[in-house]
């Protein structure tokens, strides 16, 4: 089915629950609206996905958005967040247990077998260490897992969703993570901006979850007053979408009229300000971000300046990977 069909469809569960599709990534940042072109077509393939993101981008809607829309639907979607699981569990978690693998261990089935024909979903699999990631890829490529104290293979069918908060470029040249791994996780690499490259969005995310908790809360509210909104698009929101969600349940449990005033909203977005930049010759900037990353952008210039462009002695000046100097000179549109 062509992806732009699946646009206005929510799915119902047995159960009635209702399961959220596409419409529910909301935004109208040009970037995000050309992601949910992708993800129709990405979801017929059977292809592993890695989804890049700042905490709190939404990485798992993206993932459920891809389970959703796909033939995998009817079947489960599993989720799990590896840096939640102590090392010492996770091949138990992932591969299950055998009766008698360890004291006290019993049949049962890891999340790999839960998730049979449908999708697994990874978060933040840069916290896996090296050891883990190479039983990870193990089981990615072979497509079976044993159980622990198991005595045979047992083949799935799943599709494996990965997801990592950090740039993959500077996880592989810090050794973090495996080349090998990355190259089978991310067949398919989706990039999400952060909530400041898509700040044309806080307005309608801002009326998506008034509608949201109007629905859910014992408060109705008609909106926010325009002091609010203006706060709202000046604060750097370093928790992203989710740190605006819950800006806006906060100030339900605040408000005293029918719009939402300064005083409902949490404090460290009320009192944020700007800090004044020097006065100097750099052009101007929004934040400590923005000028540390300016800062950034001029010293590697003035580096590939000093080796007549040499990418691999500028990166053993400044004591970085080539790797990361490449990464760094796309990430400030140096080539």
């Amino acid at each position: 089915m062509p992806s732009n069909t699946w646009t206005n469809i929510r799915a119902i569960k047995s159960s009635g629950e209702i399961i959220p599709f596409i419409d529910d990534i909301i935004t109208v940042n040009p970037k995000m609206e050309s992601i949910k072109d992708k993800l129709g077509r990405i979801a017929r393939t059977t292809s592993n996905v890695l989804i890049v993101g700042e905490t709190g981008t939404g990485k798992e809607l993206i993932a459920q958005a891809i389970h959703n829309l796909s033939d995998r639907f009817g079947k489960p979607f599993i989720s799990l967040n590896c840096s939640a699981v102590p090392a010492s569990l996770w091949e138990s978690t992932l591969f299950g247990t055998n009766k008698g693998s360890f004291t006290g261990s019993e049949d049962m089935p890891g999340l790999f077998e839960q998730a049979e024909g449908g999708t697994l979903f990874l978060d933040e699999i840069n916290s896996l260490d090296m050891n883990l990631q190479v039983k990870l890829l193990k089981a990615i490529e072979e497509k079976t897992i044993r159980r622990l104290g198991g005595k045979k293979n047992i083949r799935l069918d799943i599709r494996v969703i990965s997801a990592t908060n950090e740039v993959p470029d500077i996880l592989l040249a810090e050794k973090r993570l495996r080349e090998d791994l990355f190259y089978r996780i991310g067949v398919v690499q989706i990039d999400l901006p952060n909530l400041m490259e898509r700040k044309e969005d806080i307005e309608v995310l801002v009326d998506h979850y008034l509608n949201f908790y109007n629905n859910t809360m014992n408060v109705i509210i008609d909106g926010v007053q325009e002091e609010v909104l203006q706060c709202f698009k000046s604060y750097p929101w370093p928790g992203n979408i989710r740190e605006l969600k819950n800006a806006v349940e906060t100030a339900y449990n605040h408000v005293q009229s029918s719009k939402i005033t300064l005083d409902d909203i949490p404090g460290r977005i009320r009192d944020y300000t700007e800090a004044p930049m020097a006065e100097n010759n750099s052009p101007h900037v929004d934040s400590l971000k923005d000028a540390v990353q300016q800062y950034e952008k001029e010293i590697i210039v003035r580096q590939l300046k000093n080796t007549n462009g040499k990418i691999a002695e500028s990166a053993r000046q400044l004591g970085i990977s080539k790797q990361l100097l490449k990464y760094k000179m796309e990430k400030h549109k140096l080539r």
